[in-house]
């Protein structure tokens, strides 16, 4: 392991062994007998040898940047910059780091402490560091959390198989995560001859995409309304022995890179690739595949809001409010969506992402696909938006609801609007919920009803099936967002 690296990396354990993460807002520092205090409390862990030396706050190195500079093949590199002008790239699977078993001191040489630094893939690495004023080495570099949220947030799943047989699948997870991810694939097969692989994410849900590659093509498969398919001659003249594959998607399109042994590449063009309602998966066809890791990882678990919604968001259409965060470049939120998601789903969804990162603030914009009935909310909807408030005050994330507009169809007959879907009552119980309790909502209702009794929209703003928006309204629900919830346009 390169010197650079070791550092990065002791910066990332430092903040799991001694829970320096835990103290946002609080930068740890070196206290008048030397030892590290984390949240004004002294931790015993003696951090420069040398008492009196740092004073309470020390002149300690602050980490003032981390970002994703290069993605290639497998990996992500990122560039560190220190307060002190220094900067540094360390480089990292996936945007993955390995998980720290152990961080100790073994023992010191010349006054500075040695330590040991041991990972969960069975590798371990010692070092000598110089803590004493911050200038000749980097453990007393304040704003731990930069480096711990980053890697963290951005942490791969990953699952093994020693052997998959014909047909049988290899699972990671089933999500609705609609951007920027990356799902990677290394396998070993005698030859692919007349059989294939099938990787992705989902297959038979509105909003799924996948691969299949054989020993000619890549096709690839998108599953909207219909199931659009799309095939690229890949040019690979062997397939066998270990193959290596690299799906790279950001806003509604992808691009895959396949490595077969020997050095031949293939790198396609960028496709539509929505990839966000099913399993991620790999499974073989007509062959078996050996020593299997499939890795996923969406870089925007490390965004300050969570977003929970429906057919009602989309990165590219512009009948669609959230294609005009992306537009104007507000991307600091994780949109979790497709075509038909009813709040029970949303809910479980929500509680899923959660286990992966902790945003500041967590939208949630369900209730279109569970209508109320008989005057009152739809309960489905209710006892999701309960536990969604619950999950959000036990985490410490602020809570956004939403109000959704009912729709309505004008009958030419009776001259009447007729209501198609019903929100009215769950509209009520979460203005209720903010007078009550003080809590936000962005309302969605008042943007484009204009009687929100009848389920009347506006003129042009509601599309002609009745339920979606057109572009007049998506803009409407956009502009209503920002209003209510300005912390979206926060970059």
């Amino acid at each position: 392991m390169k010197l650079f690296k070791k550092i990065a990396i002791f910066v990332v354990a430092a903040a799991l062994a001694l829970g320096m993460s835990s103290c946002a807002g609080e930068s740890p520092y070196i206290g008048e007998n030397g030892n590290w205090f984390v949240g004004g409390r002294d931790t015993g862990v003696n951090a420069s040898g040398i008492k009196g030396d740092t004073g309470p706050q020390g002149d300690s190195v602050k980490v003032i940047g981390f970002e994703k500079v290069s993605s290639k093949g497998m990996t992500d590199t990122y560039k560190i910059t220190f307060s002190t002008g220094l900067t540094t790239n360390i480089t990292l699977e996936n945007g993955f780091t390995p998980t720290v078993t152990a961080f100790e001191p073994i023992g010191e040489a010349n006054g500075k402490t040695v330590y040991r630094l041991s990972f969960s893939t069975g590798e371990s690495t010692s070092f000598v560091l110089d803590s004493k004023d911050g200038k000749d080495g980097i453990n007393t570099v304040e704003n731990l959390d930069i480096i711990y949220s980053n890697t963290i947030g951005n942490k791969a799943l990953t699952a093994y198989a020693d052997k998959l047989e014909n047909g049988i699948p290899l699972v990671i997870e089933n999500n609705a995560i609609m951007n920027n991810k990356h799902l990677s694939l290394s396998v070993d097969l005698k030859d692919i001859g007349n059989g294939s692989i099938s990787v992705g994410h989902g297959e038979a849900g509105f909003g799924a995409s996948y691969l299949v590659i054989n020993k000619e093509y890549v096709t690839v498969y998108t599953r909207g309304v219909n199931l659009e398919q799309k095939a690229i001659k890949h040019g690979l003249t062997s397939i066998k022995n270990n193959l290596k594959v690299v799906i790279d998607a950001d806003y509604n399109s992808a691009t895959v890179q396949i490595m077969a042994p020997g050095g031949e590449i293939f790198v396609s063009q960028s496709f539509e690739w929505s990839a966000r309602n099913g399993d991620i998966f790999v499974r073989p066809e007509n062959l078996t595949l050996e020593n299997v890791k499939l890795t996923w990882s969406c870089d925007d678990y490390s965004n300050n809001i969570y977003m929970i919604g429906d057919s009602y968001f989309s990165t590219t259409d512009a009948s669609r409010w959230t294609s005009y965060l992306i537009k104007n470049g507000f991307t600091n939120n994780l949109m979790i969506s497709y075509s038909g998601m009813a709040s029970q789903r949303g809910i479980v969804e929500f509680k899923q992402a959660v286990e992966h990162g902790t945003p500041k603030f967590a939208f949630w914009c369900m209730g279109m696909n569970d209508m109320d009935t008989a005057g009152e909310p739809n309960a489905d909807w209710l006892a999701a938006t309960e536990e969604f408030l619950e999950m959000c005050e036990a985490n410490g994330i602020t809570p956004i609801l939403s109000t959704i507009p009912s729709t309505a169809e004008y009958n030419e007959e009776t001259k009447t609007w007729e209501m198609i879907r019903d929100n009215g009552p769950k509209n009520e119980w979460v203005r209720d919920w903010a007078e009550r309790t003080g809590g936000r909502y962005v309302d969605f209702s008042a943007a484009v009803c204009k009687d929100e009794n009848t389920g009347e929209w506006y003129n042009d703003m509601l599309h002609t099936d009745g339920v979606h928006p057109a572009k007049l309204g998506a803009q409407a629900l956009y502009m209503q967002a920002i209003i209510d919830f300005p912390e979206l346009m926060q970059k």
